[in-house]
């Protein structure tokens, strides 16, 4: 009787754990990129349920192991894409997991799966029905800023447009920062700074133990995707408390995120002096220049790695300058100092020290910079 009850319990968590009720799998977890066209198409119809993408770059999460993530402007959404899967579950049906829902459809010879929470079934299948619709979309304009690229001596502002940013509610900076943060460049990942591999996390170590898993089951995929971007989304909202109001966060940073708490805490202290558009900019060149991988690793770890750790001192040092321009000028924008290199900065700085702002300004006026 006694080995029985053990049996039938042992058969209850066995059920509860979900693990005999996910026979679903895929040959690999493996990053695939997305034909360009293809992906175009995704983030239209998306625009048209009022979704929009963040936090992931056109390029990708590698990562994660994800395309994109679309989102509604106050993130109670989550829509995230992976291209050109392959392994055992059905077509055109939504299966039920603990934390997404997901619907693998067939993209013309591949298979694309749309994982979802906070979005109805039916929505996600006119998403699908629009995605595999034989309009054509057009050219993708995103809300990242890119002016006279080519002509200004400058690296041209990558950041999205914002204005009034004293004026929006706590729900709206948050989407903001989700936004913003696949603008600029690809980031950490692309070895300006260093793989997420040089940082050891806890959500690392799964990652290794769940790809190199050779069951592959889509549920403990999808609940590995489910914590990462979970810290994104945590992230964003302690990040607008912190630019709404930085000495009250600051404590929480640390106790958060540990050592690269402190690092983000001393970055916001360098834009004390500046307004909170201005901060919000600044937070989008932050998190653009770490890449949205390595954050993940960073910020589950409590510690980044070296590369990340100098990239920040480098921007706290950027914005301690940048925040004494702004003090003494009045026609520079945030957007055009924080995208030069240090030593421009530096020249522009004795030159507004000299009192010749107004020849800077007719200067870079001539050759066709916006500031």
């Amino acid at each position: 009787m006694g080995i029985a009850k053990w049996v039938i319990g042992f058969l209850f968590l066995y059920v509860k754990s979900g693990i005999c009720l996910d026979p679903y799998s895929y040959k690999s977890f493996d990053f695939k990129k997305i034909p360009e066209q293809q992906l175009n198409k995704i983030i239209h119809a998306g625009e048209g349920l009022g979704l929009t993408p963040v936090f992931v770059k056109n390029s990708g999460s590698p990562f994660l192991g994800i395309n994109l993530v679309l989102s509604d402007a106050f993130l109670n959404s989550k829509v995230i894409f992976k291209y050109d899967v392959k392994g055992s579950f059905p077509i055109n049906k939504v299966l039920s997991f603990p934390k997404f829902n997901a619907l693998h459809f067939s993209l013309g010879d591949n298979i694309l799966a749309i994982y979802f929470s906070g979005i109805s079934p039916p929505l996600i299948y006119s998403l699908a029905k629009a995605i595999n619709s034989k309009k054509k979309a057009g050219i993708y304009w995103s809300p990242i800023k890119s002016a006279h690229a080519q002509a200004c001596p400058v690296e041209a502002s990558s950041l999205p447009e914002l204005r009034g940013v004293e004026k929006l509610s706590q729900a709206s900076l948050v989407s903001s920062i989700a936004q913003c943060a696949r603008a600029g460049k690809q980031g950490a990942y692309d070895s300006t700074i260093g793989t997420y591999k040089s940082v050891t996390s806890s959500l690392s170590k799964e990652r290794d133990r769940l790809f190199s898993d050779p069951k592959k089951r889509i549920g403990e995929y999808l609940s590995f995707l489910g914590d990462g971007l979970e810290v994104l989304w945590d992230f964003s909202k302690n990040i607008g408390s912190a630019i709404t109001d930085f000495e009250k966060t600051k404590a929480l940073l640390i106790r958060k995120y540990g050592e690269f708490g402190k690092q983000i805490s001393e970055f916001y202290s360098s834009l004390s002096n500046m307004t909170a558009n201005q901060k919000l900019e600044a937070t989008c060149l932050m998190v653009g220049s770490i890449g949205v991988d390595v954050l993940i690793a960073a910020l589950t770890a409590g510690a980044a790695s070296p590369k990340v750790a100098l990239t920040m001192g480098r921007l706290v040092f950027k914005m301690k300058k940048v925040g004494n321009i702004i003090a003494k000028s009045k026609l520079l924008s945030f957007g055009l100092l924080a995208n030069m290199s240090s030593r421009m900065i530096a020249k522009v700085e004795s030159i507004i020290e000299a009192g010749q702002e107004k020849l800077l300004m007719q200067n870079m006026e001539a050759t066709g910079c916006e500031f």
